[in-house]
């Protein structure tokens, strides 16, 4: 549980440098040189985005068989359709 809250302040913390900071700055690169950018910028998402965001998904699977004895059901069951739809609304919403 803990690694699964670790990760999901990690995915905070990309997600706002990503569009407080890296988005931003793209308007500063010529035109010429922001395919070259962009192209090193996606080759860097699976390490450093989608890996980080894949096991925080898995931890919250894993979650639904193994948490705290203490956890409301309706919790429990809701985790699943949360994280599902986060992602899919990231997705088409970017």
């Amino acid at each position: 549980m803990l690694l699964n809250l670790v990760l999901a302040f990690y995915n905070v913390g990309t997600i706002w440098a990503h569009e407080v900071d890296i988005f931003r700055t793209w308007k500063l690169i010529d035109t010429k040189d922001f395919p070259r950018v962009q192209t090193m910028h996606w080759r860097k998402l699976p390490y450093w985005i989608f890996t980080p965001v894949g096991l925080a998904l898995i931890g919250g699977i894993a979650l639904v068989w193994y948490h705290p004895s203490s956890s409301p059901v309706w919790a429990i069951y809701a985790n699943l359709p949360c994280q599902i739809l986060a992602i899919v609304l990231t997705a088409f919403l970017n």
